[in-house]
């Protein structure tokens, strides 16, 4: 029995090993904050770790990914949307010009609802397909696909603003 459990640990600590770092980045991208990403990335890896024995033959990063987005809905739906500032945080001398698109990128992304931001975010930073993200999230494959739409659009009218405004 104690080797059993031994391998389950061992398997689960490859699993951690070998996605822990995609997941807190689409954390970050759901959310905007880096602290709070590695609690959601925590949050989803605790769940995960419950539930090891019965997921890890199946889809364990699409169980963890899942988690992830349904406890940033959570979070976001407890505390409500965040509030924005007109105080940006100081401007970096070095690669000015990626900074500046990161920074734009990620407050677009915060402005979208939560349901079309973690569509966004898995099927264009994760690079996940129709049929994956809906599995992920629970959702319909024609709800992704409209999701996708709108968000982009959203996004692009929300860049358009960034880059004339600048």
């Amino acid at each position: 029995m104690e080797r059993t459990s031994r391998r389950v640990d061992e398997d689960f600590a490859v699993f951690v090993g070998a996605h822990q770092h995609t997941l807190q980045r689409a954390a970050y991208l759901l959310c905007g904050d880096r602290d709070l990403a590695r609690d959601l990335t925590q949050e989803a890896l605790t769940r995960t770790a419950k539930r090891w024995p019965r997921v890890r033959d199946g889809l364990p990063l699409a169980y963890a990914r899942r988690i992830l987005y349904t406890a940033n809905v959570d979070r976001w739906r407890r505390t409500g949307s965040e509030v924005l500032t007109d105080v940006l945080p100081e401007r970096s001398s070095t690669d000015h010009e990626r900074w500046v698109t990161s920074i734009a990128v990620r407050d677009a992304l915060q402005q979208l609802p939560p349901r079309a931001r973690a569509v966004i975010v898995l099927r264009y930073f994760e690079d996940l397909d129709v049929a994956t993200t809906a599995q992920t999230l629970g959702i319909s494959d024609g709800t992704v696909k409209s999701q996708t739409s709108d968000g982009i659009r959203r996004l692009r009218e929300l860049l358009t603003e960034v880059s004339t405004d600048a």
